[in-house]
């Protein structure tokens, strides 16, 4: 197991076709390295774009930080819940500050609802 460098991208899980996304909850319930940040989005599992809802790296947060416990909700105000049109991942980035040295504990809960394809 290798500590996670800033820029590198996790893969988290699959977000299905025709489910509105709606919001997320992140829960820090053992803090990282200080000054540590996260990105957290989708992208479409086969690697192609969509026009009408274009995927999208910092959907929920541009910057989670993840130096304490705590429980955020999505912060990216302004942006409008959305239909997938096709499977995607809930990615993670590694942002700003360090690199993760230490064993933390991060969740994510992502609410939606099916909704079937847009």
């Amino acid at each position: 197991s290798t500590a996670l460098v800033i820029g590198d991208k996790l893969r988290f899980g699959i977000l299905p076709a025709g489910f509105e996304v709606i919001d997320s909850l992140a829960i820090v319930s053992d803090a990282f390295t200080s000054s540590a940040t996260l990105k957290i989005g989708f992208e479409y599992v086969d690697g192609v774009d969509s026009t009408d809802v274009p995927q999208d790296d910092d959907y929920f947060f541009a910057a989670l930080a993840l130096d304490a416990a705590g429980r955020t909700r999505a912060a990216n105000t302004g942006v409008r819940p959305v239909t997938l049109p096709k499977d995607a991942y809930l990615i993670v980035t590694n942002g700003g500050g360090n690199a993760q040295n230490v064993a933390g504990q991060l969740d994510l809960l992502v609410f939606g609802e099916m909704v079937g394809p847009a």
